[in-house]
């Protein structure tokens, strides 16, 4: 990859300009982000399975929870809210890896003069900030999932006033709490932009997710009317259960996509915010100053 390909994420954007620089992103870095949620995520997701069948053994079955997708739809889960709690729950556990390391791939990115991210570098980064990412995501979770389990628009809300603590983590050195005391505020400010923005980004992300299950749907249905009993040993039934397991794990993968989107909005916002590049320009063209180069709102600095 040359020097010219790489993506200045330090701009302000349009909506249109962070979609596409979305894309652009994930195609330059796709072999890393592949490699890291393969020997990083998925492997953290296994382990976040076991515990969620040795602590919830009577309500969670992992291969029930596989088989019916990402956010677990099917009306047998929802006759027992139980069991579709916990399987929901399941399904956001799942994705922080997934989030995490792709936060983790974007500040690496935003720090290297190539474009090019190597492996290594993600794996020393995760090593020191992985723990406090994952209590972070911790603290967050229950407010977004309890505020969201049945109605979505709050859920979304606090997803959007908590959209920066990851980036304060990592490029910062916040604190949790503290990371979290400043991104609320930071987005209360900027909120209805990006709040309409990660509206979109998880509203499309999920019909892609439903639409990755209609060919299991179509093979089930296929399935039924060619035979008078279902027989869960049969080829088709096999075939059927096998597709809708690669597509669930597929759709926690390819939450990358709204989380890089989310990344690139992040960058949006800071230069909208501190107009951090303008400092870093005037420190290259010779001008000494000590400016501490972080994200600010006008005349305050953090």
């Amino acid at each position: 990859m040359s020097t010219s390909e790489k993506i200045v994420l330090l701009r302000r954007r349009s909506f249109g300009e962070v979609v596409g620089d979305s894309f652009a992103f994930i195609r330059l870095n796709l072999a890393v982000i592949l490699k890291v949620h393969l020997l990083i995520s998925l492997p953290i997701i296994i382990v976040t399975a076991a515990l969620f069948v040795l602590l919830f053994r009577d309500h969670f079955s992992l291969i029930r929870t596989l088989s019916s997708g990402v956010f677990v739809d099917s009306v047998a889960f929802r006759d027992d809210m139980s069991n579709f709690a916990v399987a929901r729950l399941f399904s956001m556990f799942a994705m922080m890896p997934v989030s995490i390391n792709t936060f983790l791939i974007l500040d690496r990115y935003s720090k290297s003069e190539t474009g090019v991210v190597a492996f290594e570098e993600v794996t020393a980064l995760a090593w020191r900030k992985y723990l406090p990412l994952m209590i972070s995501k911790l603290i967050m979770a229950p407010i977004i999932f309890f505020s969201g389990m049945f109605l979505i628009l709050p859920g979304i809300a606090f997803f959007t006033l908590f959209m920066c603590v990851e980036m304060l983590i990592i490029q910062h050195n916040y604190g949790i709490f503290k990371a979290i005391s400043r991104s609320s505020s930071i987005m209360s400010r900027f909120f209805w932009t990006p709040f309409l923005f990660n509206l979109v980004f998880l509203g499309v992300y999920l019909l892609f997710v439903a639409l990755m299950q209609l060919p299991v749907v179509v093979l089930e249905q296929a399935t039924n009317l060619t035979t008078e009993m279902i027989d869960p040993d049969s080829f088709w039934s096999i075939a059927a259960m096998s597709l809708r397991t690669f597509n669930t794990i597929l759709g926690y993968v390819t939450y990358t996509i709204p989380t890089v989107a989310m990344g690139v909005l992040y960058f949006s916002l800071r230069e909208k915010a501190s107009q951090a590049s303008i400092m870093e320009r005037i420190r290259n063209i010779g001008l000494e100053k000590n400016t501490k180069n972080e994200f600010s709102l006008g005349d305050e600095q953090y």
